[in-house]
């Protein structure tokens, strides 16, 4: 990885110095590095929906590397050895390292924010069906299922989430979306 500059990682960590961290020379850095370890890094568009009702669907993939499960534990500070620890994890019914749960869950998050305008998180409540390992490519699906009928911008996503065909997590999602 290039060397990160000192004023890029301060001018990060001051609130209200940065317009937008995606143009920053770090969030760069970070993208080149990810990119020569992981792959390339899936584009980030809004899906073109004219409006949001039942039966609205969208979807979103993304291959998880070994690094991704490294950054999760660094982020979140879980590191359990089922994570990271090859020998401790043939010892188990997985026999291999398997990903972190939430991380597979975090592209909840990625698809969500492809809907149009602003997406926010109220509540999601995820089950984990199956292990996720490194190395498989995860596709999450969604698919509105209500709409508040007081609140009309508030809405209620089933989550899906799989490797192949393989039900790896399944949930709900409840959105409030603010359009810009």
């Amino acid at each position: 990885m290039n060397q990160i500059e000192s004023r890029e990682l301060k001018a990060v960590n001051e609130p209200g110095t940065y317009g937008n961290l995606l143009e920053t020379d770090l969030f760069n850095q970070l993208s080149e590095f990810y990119q020569k370890n992981c792959g390339p890094v899936p584009k980030f568009e809004k899906e073109n929906i004219d409006k949001i009702q039942v039966g609205t669907k969208l979807s979103y993939s993304k291959k998880i590397c070994e690094l991704d499960v490294l950054m999760f534990g660094l982020l979140s500070g879980d590191f359990n050895p089922i994570h990271f620890d090859r020998n401790v994890a043939k010892k188990t019914k997985f026999g291999e390292p398997v990903v972190h749960g939430l991380l597979t869950g975090s592209l909840v998050s990625a698809l969500l924010s492809r809907l149009p305008g602003i997406p926010v998180l109220l509540s999601c409540s995820l089950n984990f069906k199956s292990p996720v390992k490194p190395g498989d490519i995860v596709t999450v699906d969604g698919e509105v299922i209500e709409v508040d009928k007081e609140k009309k911008n508030r809405y209620t996503i089933k989550i899906t989430c799989r490797v192949n065909e393989k039900i790896v997590v399944e949930g709900q999602a409840k959105i409030l979306l603010w359009s810009i």
